[in-house]
């Protein structure tokens, strides 16, 4: 597949603030996660019981109301930043909101997270395969319509949001992760994974830091950002 261009992908701050309300670079809690380390852990090491993969190879998801044509424009499930005629599309029907969620936001993910799993009898405790998605990282649980079809049954009534940032809205509220500050050895290895490389926001490098670090995708795209900035780094930033 061809790499889009530049401004097909250009990736803006307000797509960035999505992440929201986990500060990880500006946190002053201390480094003593080990709880949430392990339930982290035992997500990305996640297999599900044969009764599970046999479930999540069956379901056939369908919305349970009428999709906007807003978040019908996104051609990935929310994984992915928008690209700008993406953007533009969407601002046709709705003017995008970006930045912090609100309560009432958060209310009603949970909401739809748990209107879903009581339609396809999920265990609301158990949102793994929805984080991940991925077997081992390498095979989808869902195929591509169901993994659209369920971030846009948790996106119901955040019409002015894109899916983008309402999937990762849900990944940061049920999936534990780090929101210390960053170490020096943390920055390192940053430093030395993306030294000479093409870097975007998309680049794979940074989901690969983020299971590493144990942290969310976003975060440490952010402290990249602010290490090239304190370390006055050469750019060899790439929107594409």
């Amino acid at each position: 597949m061809s790499s889009p261009n530049k401004n097909e992908n250009d990736s803006t701050d307000s797509e960035l603030e999505d992440e929201i309300q986990v500060q990880d670079s500006d946190c002053d809690a201390s480094d003593s996660n080990e709880g949430n380390n392990s339930i982290l852990m035992s997500r990305l090491t996640y297999v599900p019981i044969p009764e599970e993969r046999l479930k999540l190879a069956n379901m056939f998801i369908e919305v349970q109301h009428d999709v906007p044509p807003q978040h019908r424009v996104e051609e990935t499930a929310g994984t992915r930043t928008l690209k700008n005629r993406e953007r533009e599309k969407i601002e046709k029907y709705v003017s995008l909101k970006s930045g912090t969620f609100s309560k009432e936001e958060d209310k009603l993910i949970k909401r739809n997270w748990k209107t879903f799993c009581k339609l396809y009898e999920w265990d609301p405790k158990n949102p793994k395969p929805f984080l991940q998605m991925k077997l081992k990282n390498k095979v989808f649980f869902l195929n591509l319509r169901n993994r659209k079809k369920f971030v846009q049954f948790l996106a119901n009534g955040l019409f002015d949001r894109s899916l983008y940032s309402v999937y990762n809205r849900f990944k940061v509220m049920y999936d534990p992760h780090k929101v210390s500050r960053y170490s020096e050895y943390e920055d390192k290895i940053i430093l030395n994974s993306l030294q000479n490389s093409k870097v975007t926001i998309n680049n794979r490098k940074f989901a690969d830091l983020a299971l590493t670090l144990k942290r969310t995708r976003h975060s440490v795209w952010r402290r990249y950002r602010l290490l090239k900035k304190k370390y006055k780094l050469e750019s060899v930033d790439h929107k594409s």
